[in-house]
């Protein structure tokens, strides 16, 4: 059998350093490559929260409840109105106003479901539409 020959791995400076070089270059091109791909997801958030905002407002979602909702409001528009009542146009246009968050469309559909008969229902009133086109309580 022949014995083994310990063989040491043959060094050479210039490659060492070159390969350290090399591996600088790369956490620098990696740390690039990670701030850049940080900003990137960054700026899709932020589109993304626009686009959930644009989202609820084409839908009229809100997030939180603030206040009166467009339903209650449109039982006070009817119920301040008086004798003379008010029209349907007149209501959307507040609740434009008021709501602007909220989609028109939307909200035009809500008042032609409550008004007259589902308002009256739910809300134990006899809502009426008048010979002008009007809704107003009756009493």
């Amino acid at each position: 059998m022949k014995a083994k020959k310990d063989v040491a791995p043959e060094i050479n400076e210039n490659e060492n350093v070159d390969q350290i070089q090399t591996n600088d270059v790369k956490e620098n091109d990696n740390s690039q490559l990670i701030a850049d791909a940080t900003k990137k997801i960054d700026d899709l958030k932020a589109q993304l929260a626009a686009a959930k905002d644009e989202l609820k407002k084409l839908t009229g979602k809100k997030a939180e409840k603030k206040g009166p909702g467009v339903i209650s409001t449109i039982f006070t528009l009817v119920s301040d109105s008086g004798k003379t009542g008010i029209s349907k146009a007149d209501i959307l246009a507040k609740l434009v106003e008021m709501f602007p968050d909220r989609a028109e469309d939307g909200m035009e559909k809500t008042i032609n479901v409550q008004l007259p008969s589902r308002m009256s229902k739910e809300r134990g009133v006899t809502i009426k539409k008048l010979e002008t086109g009007n809704f107003a309580i009756a009493k």
